[in-house]
């Protein structure tokens, strides 16, 4: 079994192969990056990535909010803390932002629900929801 992955080590398909065929092989017939993996079914995007060389767990997030909900004033925030230094958490799915101190402060300046995910190749993937009164 094969796993192909990027150039950050994050894993997009597992590719069973065929009988002999090498990371060369498949990397010659799809452009990627590829590492051989167990045949048993253990390794998946969601659980493992590579890390160098070879294929790691991927851990727990571990990070916290320091509330759930947070005024829509555009003023009042809220904190997420213990996060990856450095990170990218996306808000709504389409605003990022990076993280170089492990820490986001929320704000929000309408009322709604807000979806914040953190999906750093070597954690867990992490989403929260956020609600702005």
């Amino acid at each position: 079994m094969w796993a192909m992955f990027d150039d950050e080590g994050r894993i997009s398909v597992i590719y069973q192969g065929q009988p002999g065929q090498t990371a060369a092989d498949l990397e010659e017939i799809y452009g990627n990056n590829f590492i051989e993996g167990a045949s048993d079914g253990s390794v998946n995007w969601e659980n493992t990535w590579v890390d160098g060389s070879s294929l790691a767990t991927r851990t727990d997030l571990f990070a916290t909010w320091d509330a759930t909900t947070v005024a829509a004033d555009g003023v009042s925030e809220i904190v997420l803390s213990g996060l990856p230094i450095p990170c990218t958490v996306l808000i709504d799915y389409t605003h990022s932002v990076e993280v170089t101190d492990g820490s986001l402060e929320f704000t929000a300046d309408s009322p709604g629900t807000y979806s914040v995910v953190v999906d750093e190749v070597a954690y867990i993937k992490q989403e929260w929801s956020v609600d702005a009164i």
